[in-house]
């Protein structure tokens, strides 16, 4: 990571289609699965620092007393085990979201694809984390960040396929419907269920 790294996460926070526009000849899978590796120990760090610090908490939960027997060894554990899982999981999720762009009529390789989320995603959780520590304003300005995240994945689509912004949001917007659809359909039927065995 550069010294003007600040700098390359403002700008791809304020003027994204620009910053997308420019760096999509650097696309690259290994430099996108680095930053989200990154992005994984960032998470690991945390979970690691909660395990370790907060084991006595594991110890009373049934099943979970391993967790409070690693003590610090938590966290390099945890650092290095989301970051492989944030790795797989991106390429697996981006690779769905990947076919749905080329459904849509998208035009872009899966590197383009793969890459320019990665350019936001840092600089976007890390202000998030930070964020996160404000009682109450904290929360209220990571949901606006949350939508606004959705638009950078818009924007990123936009770019690395050649697809209207339309198209470019269903790209991610599909699945997202798809797995409320089944959520409300299996609340449902378990409301049925509840209400047939109470016949």
């Amino acid at each position: 990571m550069h010294v003007g790294f600040i700098e390359d996460w403002k700008d791809v926070l304020t003027k994204p289609k620009e910053v997308f526009a420019k760096r999509k000849k650097d696309a690259s899978i290994g430099a996108a699965a680095k930053t989200y590796a990154i992005l994984g120990g960032i998470v690991g760090l945390f979970y690691g620092l909660l395990i370790a610090f907060l084991g006595a908490l594991f110890a009373a939960i049934p099943g979970m007393e391993f967790l409070a027997a690693l003590g610090l060894v938590a966290i390099p554990i945890a650092i290095v085990l989301f970051a492989v899982l944030e790795v797989i999981g991106t390429l697996i999720g981006f690779g769905i979201l990947y076919v749905i762009a080329k459904l849509l009529g998208g035009s872009g390789d899966f590197k383009t694809h793969y890459y320019l989320p990665s350019l936001y995603v840092l600089p976007l959780t890390v202000l998030m984390l930070v964020l996160a520590v404000i009682p109450f304003l904290g929360a209220l300005v990571n949901l606006v960040l949350l939508f606004y995240s959705a638009y950078l994945l818009t924007m990123a689509f936009k770019e690395a396929h050649g697809l209207s912004t339309l198209k470019a949001a269903l790209v991610w917007l599909l699945p997202v419907i798809v797995l409320v659809l089944f959520w409300v359909v299996m609340f449902a039927s378990l409301l049925a269920m509840g209400g047939a065995a109470r016949g």
